[in-house]
């Protein structure tokens, strides 16, 4: 294998690891209803802030917002992703293995 294969290959695993370790994260009720919540690292997953009117008066405040961390990895897709970038990396080392090679000029 040439070397444009090769790092073709290795960039594309590089980026295939990269989105298993920053994977899109949705917030599952318990009505079983799915929330996106966006991408977050794998040991910090993003959380969302929910903001519910409180009361507010001279004496006290009362703050009603909650925070609802993400609960579980959008496996859907997480796979369509890693199956577009393996397509993608499959079809680049295609192309670049039947490349013809450049001859290096000799003086």
């Amino acid at each position: 294998m040439t070397k444009v294969p090769a790092s073709v290959m290795l960039c594309g695993f590089t980026l295939m690891v990269l989105m298993l370790v920053y994977p899109p994260w949705v917030l599952q009720d318990s009505a079983g209803e799915k929330y996106p919540m966006g991408y977050g690292f794998i040991w910090d997953p993003p959380i969302r802030r929910v903001e519910v009117p409180g009361l507010v008066t001279k004496w006290f405040d009362v703050n009603l917002s909650e925070v609802k961390p993400a609960n579980s990895i959008d496996i859907n897709r997480l796979l369509v992703q890693e199956g577009i970038v393996l397509v993608i990396m499959l079809a680049m080392v295609a192309i670049t293995r039947n490349m013809p090679r450049q001859k290096s000029s000799e003086t």
